[in-house]
């Protein structure tokens, strides 16, 4: 997905921009268990989905990223030098260890 097209990250995850740690990591919860439906029900859209909220994820549960977020975006976050992980495997591996953490 092109820098111009990606979603607000508080959008992707369903969070107010005052969202907690706890609340982050619930909403990603969501996100994993919805995931599962989409992939069984066939959904095409279900790995990037899921990858677009492990993203989403990732810049919000840390500081100095929600930070840099807050202030410019996706444009920011990658202005301030912040790296984010992506691509099939990365969703794929991720989505395992939610799920794992939720059994």
């Amino acid at each position: 997905m092109a820098e111009d097209q990606k979603r607000d990250y508080y959008e992707v995850l369903g969070v107010d921009r005052q969202a907690s740690a706890g609340e982050l990591k619930e909403a990603l919860r969501r996100r994993a268990e919805q995931f599962q439906a989409e992939k069984e029900s066939g959904h095409p859209e279900a790995l990037a989905n899921l990858t677009q909220a492990r993203e989403a994820y990732e810049v919000l549960a840390d500081p100095a990223k929600r930070a840099s977020y807050d202030k410019g975006g996706h444009e920011e976050v990658a202005r301030a030098g912040h790296k984010t992980s992506s691509g099939m495997f990365d969703a794929v591996g991720f989505v395992l260890d939610v799920l794992s953490d939720l059994f």
